[in-house]
């Protein structure tokens, strides 16, 4: 009995959180909608191994971890694997200079692409939206304060390949940096976590279809405060 009362309340969940997607599209007119498994996309590069299937981010959630942030301390905003590019359309709505995102599905890029050009919605203040096509291993953002953006996109190798590259550009040109990191995966938190950033973890409305509990993840760079760091001691 408690496993048929679980299996319904799962199944109810799934359902309302694809009728908040379905309805996001309807105002947007746009496609984000929809769970996809890797087996039937192709993939860019040599990481298909290590990513995980196509779901798009609660509208509700990303807003609320948006609105945490002095988004005007990171022009621009970075989804890795960003998929149709839900993130990037809700981004959007925030005062970012540029919005790009990096995807290496094609199938799901090229979905992507029809979406920047058709999203609808009054509060949208940022026009300087882009997917790129690729493995985000492989991606270099531009060097400015940046708020890179995961929702549980890939696995441990990819998530560390990614934060050496985060790390070794700030170390040739520090600069304020942000990671947001929304999802369930231990492994890959633990790699964010060994970066040493100062962590902090917040509360997000509930999310609707999640198979867990995800955790909303905030680690803040800043060259001054790394500077104080690591500045001696002195009498």
């Amino acid at each position: 009995m408690r496993g048929t009362a679980k299996e319904s309340l799962h199944r109810l969940s799934w359902l309302l959180r694809y009728s908040i997607d379905r309805r996001f599209d309807r105002l947007h007119h746009v496609e984000t909608t929809g769970r996809i498994g890797l087996k039937s996309l192709s993939v860019a590069g040599k990481n298909r191994d290590f990513g995980v299937w196509y779901e798009p981010i609660s509208p509700v959630v990303l807003r609320h971890l948006l609105r945490q942030i002095d988004v005007g301390r990171y022009p621009q905003f970075v989804d890795y694997g960003s998929g149709k590019g839900r993130s990037l359309l809700i981004a959007s709505e925030f005062p970012f200079r540029s919005i790009r995102g990096v995807e290496f599905s094609p199938e799901l890029h090229e979905v992507a692409l029809r979406n920047i050009k058709s999203y609808s919605h009054p509060a949208r203040i940022c026009p300087d939206i882009e997917s790129h096509l690729g493995d985000a291993a492989e991606f270099a953002p531009q060097e400015v304060p940046t708020l890179h953006f995961f929702y549980s996109p890939f696995r441990q190798s990819v998530m560390q390949a990614v934060c050496d590259n985060i790390s070794q550009s700030l170390s040739s040109n520090p600069r304020d940096s942000l990671i947001v990191f929304y999802g369930l995966h231990p492994d890959t938190i633990a790699v964010i976590d060994a970066l040493g950033w100062p962590r902090k973890e917040i509360r997000v409305p509930r999310d609707y279809g999640a198979s867990g509990r995800y955790r909303a993840l905030l680690y803040t760079f800043s060259p001054r405060a790394a500077m104080a760091r690591q500045a001696p001691l002195t009498d």
